[in-house]
């Protein structure tokens, strides 16, 4: 391939109008090509996969009471976002959307014990400003709404 992409530069420095645009077209195709063949060869260290997996676990815990959008937690960790999902997915079973949303409403069912808060108050805490849709998520994730699932908790204490 190399020695293929090197005989159409020198083809190309023979033209007489397309030359330099040409030239940099081959040399485009040359260094992606190159990028390619370094690409299949770099394999992240199960050390790299731990570090990117707790700092965005971190990020997560540090920041769920507020609006989390997946581009932060990528910049967070350093990684494209597109990148970013695939590999968490692939390493936590889960999409980056689907951690925040379990981590949020686990929080929330620890707040549940304390009375003194409403239904509203934990949505807002938990990073939900809207509590009919908080109640909908947290429907959809524990099978009950936040009302019962309170009321099941005082009936186990």
């Amino acid at each position: 391939f190399i020695k293929k992409c090197f005989d159409n530069m020198i083809k190309a420095t023979e033209l007489k109008y397309g030359r330099e645009l040409r030239l940099q077209g081959l040399l485009g195709i040359f260094l992606s090509e190159l990028i390619e063949e370094a690409g299949k060869h770099i394999v992240l260290s199960s050390n790299y996969k731990e570090l990117y997996i707790k700092k965005s676990l971190q990020f997560v815990e540090t920041n769920y009471s507020r609006k989390l959008y997946i581009h932060e937690m990528a910049k967070s960790v350093g990684l494209n976002k597109n990148y970013f999902s695939a590999f968490f997915k692939e390493n936590m079973g889960v999409t980056p959307q689907e951690y925040i949303i379990k981590f949020r409403i686990n929080k929330a069912c620890e707040l549940m014990s304390n009375h003194g808060l409403s239904i509203s108050d934990i949505s807002r805490s938990v990073g939900y400003d809207d509590t009919l849709g908080f109640s909908k998520i947290f429907k959809k994730e524990k099978g009950m709404s936040p009302k019962n699932y309170r009321e099941k908790i005082i009936l186990t204490l």
